[in-house]
């Protein structure tokens, strides 16, 4: 479509933008014609242009179009569709823009037409023919105005969409190419007033991401002002800190101040997160919880029964935090094993009084769902209490409660969040069939549709089964060559078909409405799903799933079947330079190849330990973190300690990190 000549007959001359919002002006530099044969010239156009009056110039404009030759005549035509639109005249802009032979364009007037045509659609109203206009436009490096026009009406086309965020991506990109400080500082403004829409768990998100990252800073600062509302002191301390983590970022002094007034009052629109209280939990009450005091820890996990291999794993990770500390606490461990045998939950509620009879000041425990909601019956808990699963029936936790565990419902949700923050919006979705797969597209798909996505089709599999053709076939609503030529044919014979020729070679199919893969599913299962989804022509789909697909350790031979996926995972699997890799070291050396087995286990006993002298400190914002070996740590207005993971992607079947440039894990 585009050409590569040179148009040595003019030069396209952007002007400076005038403000984020607005668009570039557009005009011509040509050289002199031989001699004009009408009484409109050049200069006079420009001259009405200067005076306002672009309803005239768009007439002259064509005017001088209807005598003159290509390329010229094109440079003409443009200048009229501008002026036009400047006139607020879009239907006549269209019919002019309309005559021009996109295909017999230069290259450089090409892009011109095309940004024309986006800027009609917009002024429409149709911020999806906007972006389609664009979809193949870009500028040379050397051509910034153009550059910077681009990001512009893109992000004005995904603002009218509905998906600020996306506005932000194009807007925090167009930032390095303003040199005006008023078009700055009116950028940065567009890029707040984007984020301060977007939902909080999705900023929680975006904001975890590297500080090398311009839109992950442009989040924190957002998730700073909501959380200090007009406190400002707290406002102050955590600037103090973003700019620490942030020595390079491009927010000016003046956005940040104003950001501070602005944010609080945009983000009421916000929608809570699901599992927000619907009452203030109360700090604890208790006058010896004071999490950050020395004081006997009760650490309550399964050791027997069906649970015990998880609850030693836990128990080891602790323990081996609370003794890599001088001075730490005293901690007692306390078997609850019966009570995941099945004789009763009364058995954890029996064994945390006998804790608290025996001094404990904190108790960190149980292990199971069950057990958890058994606390709850006790109402506001006498000792402050870490409890180490999640009890997702209840919006508002007892007083005293916190609660922390590795929920693969959160991990689901976090996979929607990575894939919409990525751009993509259309889901398919592959999960193993029975209880565990359920809860796992039920959170996936509820968060995805919170942040404005749709799952649009979904599949389960038999776990155990070898061949799951059938299931992705479906999903994919893939169609071999046999079975599109069969259709052809028939609407041939109907006459719906204009192009059925008989020599025709048809090529399989599958459906076109979905932008990326959803997948759930273990190790060995998803080395068979993968290969299978690349067969029935899904290897441009990106594949997003959680840390279960991943062994927890490198195996690049039969994980080679695994290249492409992204996932999550902890820290304490994937990166090699965690807090506490002394104790990950240790801890292998101790439990030799069984340590992978349980690994994610270890680490949540050591965060569990390490986090309880953070509550204090987590509870006064929901922007504070704490950087654990589980991920990047922050306490929700529910007391629910919400873990943020790392992403990797495999590739020679080893996980390679992402948004950090690392090598791969140990």
């Amino acid at each position: 479509m585009m050409q590569t000549k040179t148009l040595g007959l003019m030069a396209v001359l952007v002007l400076t933008l005038t403000g984020c919002a607005d668009l570039a002006p557009f005009s011509v530099a040509v050289k002199p014609a031989p001699q004009q044969p009408l009484a409109v010239t050049e200069q006079k156009v420009q001259a009405l242009e200067s005076a306002g009056d672009f309803q005239a110039a768009a007439e002259a404009w064509e005017q001088l179009a209807a005598s003159a030759a290509p390329p010229r005549r094109d440079v003409y035509r443009l200048s009229a569709v501008h002026d036009w639109l400047r006139a607020g005249e879009t239907q006549r802009a269209r019919a002019v823009l309309q005559t021009l032979d996109s295909k017999g364009l230069d290259a450089t007037l090409w892009v011109r037409r095309q940004l024309l045509e986006a800027r009609i659609a917009l002024a429409e109203s149709k911020p999806q023919a906007t972006l389609a206009a664009l979809k193949d436009v870009s500028a040379p490096k050397q051509a910034q105005p153009l550059q910077a026009e681009i990001h512009v009406l893109r992000a004005e086309a995904q603002m009218q969409l509905g998906h600020p965020l996306n506005a932000a991506r194009e807007r925090v990109a167009l930032e390095p190419l303003l040199t005006d400080a008023i078009q700055r500082r009116d950028n940065q403004q567009a890029i707040v007033r984007g984020l301060a829409e977007v939902p909080e768990p999705a900023l929680a998100g975006l904001a975890a991401r590297r500080p090398s990252d311009s839109l992950s800073g442009w989040a924190e600062l957002v998730r700073i002002a909501r959380a200090a509302g007009q406190d400002g002191a707290a406002f102050t301390r955590q600037i103090a800190g973003w700019h620490t983590r942030y020595r390079k970022h491009p927010a000016s002094d003046e956005t940040i101040a104003w950001l501070r007034d602005i944010v609080p009052r945009t983000a009421t629109t916000t929608p809570p997160a699901a599992s927000a209280p619907t009452a203030p939990v109360k700090p604890a009450e208790n006058p010896g919880a004071d999490t950050g005091s020395a004081t006997p820890i009760a650490l309550l996990l399964p050791l027997s029964g069906p649970l015990a291999a998880a609850g030693s794993a836990v128990r080891d990770g602790f323990m081996a935090a609370a003794n890599a500390q001088t001075g730490g606490p005293v901690v007692r461990v306390y078997d609850v094993g019966a009570a995941n045998a099945g004789e009763s939950s009364v058995e954890v509620l029996a064994v945390y009084q006998q804790a608290r009879q025996e001094g404990a000041a904190f108790v960190v425990g149980p292990l199971d769902k069950d057990g958890v909601k058994a606390l709850y019956t006790l109402g506001p808990l006498p000792l402050p209490t870490l409890a180490l699963n999640y009890n997702e029936d209840s919006g508002v936790l007892p007083a005293n409660l916190y609660e922390f565990g590795l929920a693969p419902e959160d991990e689901a949700s976090q996979a929607a969040e990575r894939a919409w923050l990525d751009g993509h919006t259309r889901a398919l979705v592959l999960t193993p069939e029975g209880e565990w797969g359920e809860r796992i597209l039920r959170a996936f798909r509820d968060h995805l549709e919170r942040l404005g996505g749709i799952v649009v089709a979904h599949q389960s599999y038999a776990p155990e089964a070898q061949d799951v053709a059938g299931p992705i076939r479906k999903l994919l609503d893939y169609r071999t060559a046999e079975e599109v030529a069969k259709v052809a044919r028939k609407d041939a014979r109907k006459g719906t078909s204009k192009d059925a020729s008989k020599d025709k070679k048809e090529k399989p199919t599958r459906r076109q409405d979905a932008d990326f893969i959803f997948l759930a599913a273990l190790p060995n299962q998803a080395r068979i799903i993968h290969p299978q989804l690349r067969y029935y022509y899904a290897f441009d789909l990106p594949v997003y799933a959680t840390s279960h697909l991943y062994g927890a350790k490198p195996d690049p031979d039969p994980d080679q079947d695994l290249d492409g996926i992204f996932f999550s995972d902890m820290p304490w699997v994937l990166a090699d330079d965690t807090p506490q890799k002394a104790l990950s070291d240790a801890l292998l050396a101790q439990k030799g190849e069984t340590f992978y087995a349980l690994r994610r286990l270890y680490a949540l006993g050591v965060d569990a330990y390490r986090v309880i002298e953070q509550l204090p400190r987590l509870r006064n914002s929901s922007a504070e973190r704490f950087e654990g070996d589980t991920g990047s740590l922050r306490l929700d207005e529910a007391h629910r300690l919400r873990r943020q993971p790392i992403w990797a992607r495999f590739e020679n079947g080893v996980p390679r990190l992402v948004d950090t440039g690392a090598g791969p894990p140990r």
